[in-house]
Order: structure tokens, then C-alpha cells, then sequence
């Protein structure tokens, strides 16, 4: 299981920016406005499977060898752009919570994806035979707006404008298609979804 444990705080695209989209010149609804940002950006991470601001995930695995991650002999990390990891703790045998040093380990990450293995001559720890008994703890998303793709910025705005503007009226198969068509462009280009 992959969760969510430190959410982004900060906004993918300015408040101003998307003003400015929305033709709006008054401040009355900035919170409203904000507010809209952060939904926009929770829909597309969660529709696309990415991260698009610096955030914190937590990977649950049912020991170091789960088949739901444990792929071409490693563990996948699959949620786009990768940061780094932070931990990696497990149960030991005698039920102990134990943190594996940095040095145990080896992160490869394109910036997209992250594969984890044991570094050379060194084998997993034995883990109790429970359920996510396996740890990984890691950063994902960019950590500035400027560093947000374009098209992932125009989704965005593209969101916030069909839910200000059309208040009540909830999502539109043409806007979904649409959202899907931007977000393939990001796909193409950095492997997003």
C-alpha cells in the first residue's frame, strides 16, 4: 500500500497565475481561488498516479520480497517525479521495529521512477512473516513551481477554471477528456501516468 503521510504545501501554480486565467481582479475569493488550486492539483496527483509538489509517501510492503513491488529484482517505486528516500524500517524476526542503514541499500532513480536493491554483497534482512512489515518512507513531486511541467500547470488552471466557473455543475466527460489529452502530452515527456 502506497499512502500519502506529509501532504504538499505548496501550490503548483500562483494564485495570481490562475486569477489571471479566470479573469478575476478582486481579492473576495482568493481563498476560494487557493482552495480550488489544491483540489485541482489532489485530482490530477490522484487520477495520474504522480506527485506534482514536494510531498512525503509512505511504501507498505509485506516484507522486502512483496510481489506487488518487488519487480526485476528490486522494489519499484512508482509515483512520478521521485525525490529520494528518507527510510526504510522494518520488523525484524524477534518483532522489533529496526531502521536498515543507507549503506545496505541502493536507490537508482531517473527522476521519474526509483528501483531499490540491496547494495552489493549484502542480502535483505529477514522480516516477520506479517503484513507491511516493510517500510519505505520517500519524498516525491517538484520542489518549485517553476520546476511543474507546462501542460501540468495548464491542467491545473484548466481545472480551476470548470470548477469556479461552473460552480455545482461537477466534472464534464469533455473536461475529463480533455485533462486526459494534456496529461498524455506530460506522459510522453516525463513517463507521468
Amino acid at each position: 500500500m502506497h499512502v500519502l503521510t506529509v501532504q504538499p504545501t505548496q501550490l503548483p501554480v500562483s494564485l495570481d497565475e490562475v486569477k489571471d486565467y479566470l479573469y478575476v481582479t478582486s481579492t473576495d475569493d482568493d481563498s476560494l481561488i487557493q482552495r480550488t488550486i489544491f483540489q485541482a492539483a489532489a485530482f490530477l496527483e490522484g487520477r495520474y498516479k504522480c506527485a506534482i509538489m514536494s510531498q512525503t509517501w509512505a511504501l507498505y510492503c509485506d516484507g522486502f520480497y512483496d510481489a506487488r513491488y518487488w519487480i526485476e529484482n528490486a522494489i519499484q517505486i512508482a509515483r512520478a517525479p521521485f525525490g529520494a528516500v528518507s527510510s526504510i524500517t522494518y520488523v525484524d524476526s524477534d518483532g522489533a521495529t529496526q531502521t536498515l542503514a543507507a549503506d545496505q541499500y541502493r536507490v537508482a532513480a531517473n527522476g521519474i521512477y526509483a528501483r531499490i536493491e540491496p547494495a552489493y554483497s549484502v542480502t535483505w534482512p529477514t522480516t516477520r512473516a506479517v503484513i507491511a512489515t516493510v517500510t519505505v518512507t520517500h519524498t516525491a513531486g517538484h520542489s518549485s513551481q517553476s520546476d511543474v511541467p507546462y501542460v501540468v500547470r495548464q491542467a491545473v488552471k484548466d481545472f480551476c477554471d470548470s470548477i469556479y466557473n461552473h460552480r455545482g455543475a461537477g466534472m464534464r466527460d469533455e473536461f475529463l477528456a480533455q485533462l486526459d489529452a494534456e496529461m498524455a502530452c506530460v506522459g510522453a515527456q516525463v513517463a507521468y501516468g
